[in-house]
């Protein structure tokens, strides 16, 4: 069953389709990684799975569908347990010198330093552990000890997250990534979004859809 939407991401929904026009692709199949098995992404990926831990055949794990799609993009929300070092082994892959509009370097910046944010947001059950990841990536250690084989359920995360970026490209989508870490400044202070979207009054939805748009003209720039 998939997860519910958070309030983060439900707050950062209503903001952006005040904008612009959703696409409607609910009864629409969830992709397969299998539509990825072509030259040098199939040996990326192979690359990423193994450096993971991956033990198994990738290719018949579900893509997450992007929660928000428009006309001309579709939008992501990572939010605190996604920022970790197995997410910045992924982000180390070659593909990613490819992908023009990836905020690279600031997604490497956030899984370094917010990696102790990542686990009081993401120590529980099912965030650390779960039956599919434990089938790719093997048993978990105790929630919170990321030593030896750390968390099957944050390798597995990671990985999801590499083939929606895969996916993306393959199939010349923009994607907009959007972390709860990302800045916008407001009366000459810095102010995470994350605390925007916890608190969507009119002032900061108007202070957030112009940050998005800024953010939306920048994948086509």
């Amino acid at each position: 069953m998939a997860e519910s939407p958070s309030i983060r991401t439900q707050n950062l929904r209503k903001v952006l389709y005040s904008k612009y026009n959703p696409v409607d692709d609910r009864g629409g199949n969830t992709p397969k990684a299998e539509l990825l098995l072509k030259g040098l992404h199939r040996i990326e990926i192979d690359d990423v799975y193994r450096d993971l831990g991956g033990l198994r055949d990738w290719k018949h794990i579900a893509i997450p569908i992007f929660p928000m799609r428009f006309l001309k993009f579709s939008a992501v929300l990572d939010e605190q347990r996604q920022f970790n070092h197995y997410r910045l082994r992924t982000l180390k892959s070659d593909f990613y010198s490819r992908t023009a509009y990836f905020p690279l370097e600031k997604y490497r910046h956030y899984c370094v330093k917010h990696e102790k944010d990542c686990l009081k947001a993401g120590v529980n059950r099912h965030h650390w552990t779960n039956p599919l990841a434990e089938e790719h990536f093997g048993p978990s250690q105790i929630p919170g000890d990321l030593g030896l084989s750390g968390s099957s359920g944050w390798k597995m995360q990671a990985f999801l997250d590499f083939l929606q970026d895969v996916y993306a490209f393959q199939k010349k989508e923009r994607l907009l990534r959007l972390s709860v870490w990302d800045e916008v400044m407001v009366e000459k202070q810095l102010v995470r979004i994350n605390e925007l979207l916890l608190h969507p009054d009119k002032r900061n939805a108007e202070i957030l859809l112009q940050y998005l748009e800024r953010r939306v003209f920048g994948l086509y720039a």
